[in-house]
């Protein structure tokens, strides 16, 4: 199988053809928050990418692209902890607090405090404190 370069956050790693973005930056040790993204054998189905909390920044590409479900390529240059990514992310948690009344509110911060634990200091902190 062919290995692919891919450099995350200027750490660079080789993965082999059919990654996602997600298990080059694992692989690092670079954790990228998911709330839909399940591990299973065909990873690039209708599921993936639902929520976007995975978002991350790929040189040469204009929109941000859901690290769960865009396959590496060669030479691809990552980044996963700029403004651009915060604040997309902080867009998604947003829209996702005051909806879902399925959940209750408790129920729903457990689910998100993850994820939002990676955002920069904020609103969201203080919503999800336990």
């Amino acid at each position: 199988m062919s290995m692919l370069n891919v450099t995350i956050d200027g750490q660079t790693t080789q993965v082999p053809a059919g990654s996602a973005i997600l298990d080059a930056a694992n692989q690092l040790g670079i954790e990228i928050p998911t709330l839909c993204y399940l591990e299973m054998e065909e990873k690039f189905n209708q599921q993936a990418a639902a929520c976007r909390i995975c978002v991350v920044e790929v040189e040469g590409r204009r929109n941000l692209a859901p690290a769960c479900a865009t396959p590496a390529m060669e030479g691809m240059i990552i980044k996963t902890d700029s403004e651009r990514v915060h604040a997309a992310r902080k867009t998604v948690v947003d829209l996702m607090l005051p909806a879902g009344p399925l959940l209750p509110v408790r129920h729903r911060a457990d689910l998100l405090r993850r994820p939002a634990q990676r955002l920069p200091t904020g609103r969201h902190q203080q919503v999800l404190q336990p």
